[in-house]
C-alpha cells in the first residue's frame, strides 16, 4: 500500500481532490469557484485515468475497487492535520460525506445508506479517542443519516456507463471508443425501515451462523480425532490377531512334526490288535 501511496499520481489525486473537497464542502459550492472545480475535476480525472494506465499488478482489481475508501482516508485525514482548530467540524458525518463523493466520483454508483460498518478499517484514534467508538458510547450524537423511509419503497433510475471521472477524461480527449459502451439504466431502491430492521436481523442471523460454523468445525475436529484413534486400536487388534493366528499356525505345524511317528505307531498297533481279534473269531468258527 505504501507504494501506491508514493505513487506521483496518487499524490496529485489527493492534493487536487483535497481542494475539490474544499470547495464544494466547505465553500458552500459558491459559483465563484466553478471554474476552479472543473479544472480540478480535470486533473483528478487525468491522473486517476494515469494512475491505472501505468499501475500494473495482480491487486489491480481490489485497488480499483476500494480507491474511492484510500482517497477518502486521505483527504480526511490531510483536512484533520491542515486544519487543527477546525477539528470539532470534522466528525463522522464529514467521514460519510467524503465517502458518499469519492464513490460516485471515482467508481460510479454513490454511497445511498450511513452505516459504521462502512469505517470499521479506518484508524480513527485521532487524539481525543477513536471518534467511532465515542459515537457508539455516546448515543446522544447525532448523526445525520439520509432519510429512512418507513413503508413507502422510493425507486431511483441510475445510468451505468463509466464514473464520472472516466467519462470526463474521455470526453475531454474526444475517445472515439467513449460510445463503444452503451449506457444502461439501473433501478435503484431506497432502504425503508424494514429493510433497515431485515438486515439487522440478517446481521444477526449471519453472526449465529458463523458461531455454529465455527462450533460445527470444533466438533468435526473432535470427531476426527476420535475416528482416527480408533482406527489405530482397530488395526493394532487386527494385527494382534493375525499374529495370533500365525503363532497357532506354527504350534499346530510344530506339534505334528514331533508326534508324526509317535501316532504311526499308534495306528499300527490298533491295526494290528484289531487284525488279531479277526483271526480270533475265525479260527473259533
Amino acid at each position: 500500500m505504501r507504494k501506491i501511496l508514493e505513487n506521483e499520481h496518487i499524490y496529485a489525486l489527493i492534493s487536487d481532490s483535497f481542494w475539490y473537497i474544499i470547495c464544494i464542502f466547505f465553500k458552500d459550492g459558491s459559483p465563484k469557484y466553478a471554474a476552479k472545480r472543473e479544472q480540478l475535476l480535470d486533473r483528478i480525472a487525468a491522473n486517476f485515468v494515469s494512475f491505472f494506465i501505468d499501475y500494473k499488478s495482480s491487486k489491480e482489481q481490489f485497488i480499483f475497487t476500494y480507491f474511492f475508501d484510500i482517497m477518502a482516508q486521505a483527504v480526511f485525514f490531510s483536512l484533520f492535520f491542515a486544519y487543527p482548530k477546525s477539528r470539532v467540524k470534522f466528525d463522522i458525518n464529514l467521514i460519510f460525506k467524503l465517502l458518499q463523493e469519492f464513490s460516485e466520483l471515482y467508481n460510479g454508483p454513490k454511497i445511498r445508506h450511513f452505516s459504521l460498518e462502512l469505517f470499521k478499517h479506518w484508524s480513527l484514534d485521532l487524539g481525543t479517542g477513536n471518534i467511532i467508538e465515542n459515537l457508539r458510547q455516546n448515543k446522544s450524537s447525532v448523526i445525520q443519516e439520509p432519510e429512512v423511509r418507513q413503508h413507502a419503497r422510493s425507486t431511483t433510475m441510475q445510468t451505468m456507463r463509466y464514473s464520472q471521472l472516466v467519462e470526463r477524461y474521455l470526453k475531454t480527449h474526444k475517445y472515439e471508443c467513449f460510445n463503444v459502451i452503451k449506457p444502461w439504466k439501473c433501478r435503484v431502491n431506497d432502504k425503508t425501515e424494514v429493510h433497515r430492521r431485515e438486515s439487522q436481523q440478517f446481521s444477526g442471523f449471519v453472526q449465529t451462523a458463523k458461531k455454529i460454523l465455527a462450533k460445527n468445525h470444533d466438533a468435526n475436529k473432535e470427531l476426527n480425532a476420535k475416528i482416527e484413534k480408533e482406527k489405530k486400536e482397530l488395526n493394532h487388534t487386527i494385527k494382534e490377531c493375525n499374529d495370533h493366528i500365525l503363532r497357532l499356525e506354527q504350534h499346530e505345524k510344530d506339534i505334528l512334526d514331533e508326534r508324526l511317528p509317535e501316532y504311526a505307531n499308534y495306528l499300527v498297533s490298533m491295526f494290528n490288535k484289531d487284525l488279531d481279534n479277526i483271526k480270533a473269531i475265525t479260527n473259533s468258527q
